[in-house]
C-alpha cells in the first residue's frame, strides 16, 4: 500500500480559503461569558445582610468572607453566615437570583426555599 498524493484543485484551495475566512469571523463573533457570583454576609443577630459583593466562585467568596471577619474582628464568627444571592453575566449585565448557603465550616452548599 503506497501513499497516495492528493493534488489540490483552484477550486478546492478557495473552498478552503473561503472556510478558514468564515471560522476567523465566528471567532471574533464569540465572546467569553463571564459569570460572577453575588454574595452576602448575614449578620445573625441583626438579621440583616452586609452589602452585595462578587466573587468568581465559593471559594474565593469564602476567602473575602473570612477576611471581613478578621478585619472587623469578630469574636464568634457563628452569629455570621455567607449567602450566594445570584449571579452577574458581566457583558449582559443580566442577573439570576438563587439564595444558596454557603456553610464554612463544612465547605458546602445548601439550597435555600
Amino acid at each position: 500500500m503506497g501513499i497516495k498524493i492528493i493534488k489540490w484543485t483552484k477550486k478546492d484551495k478557495e473552498i478552503v480559503k473561503f472556510i478558514k475566512e468564515w471560522l476567523m469571523e465566528k471567532k471574533e463573533e464569540v465572546k467569553e461569558v463571564r459569570i460572577m457570583g453575588l454574595y452576602v454576609v448575614y449578620d445573625k443577630l441583626a438579621e440583616e445582610s452586609g452589602p452585595v459583593f462578587e466573587a468568581k466562585n465559593d471559594q474565593v467568596a469564602r476567602r473575602a468572607y473570612n477576611q471581613i471577619l478578621g478585619q472587623n474582628k469578630v469574636n464568634s464568627a457563628d452569629e455570621y453566615a455567607l449567602y450566594k444571592v445570584g449571579e452577574i453575566e458581566k457583558e449582559e449585565m443580566r442577573v439570576t437570583g438563587k439564595l444558596d448557603i454557603v456553610d464554612m465550616e463544612y465547605g458546602k452548599k445548601e439550597e435555600v426555599e
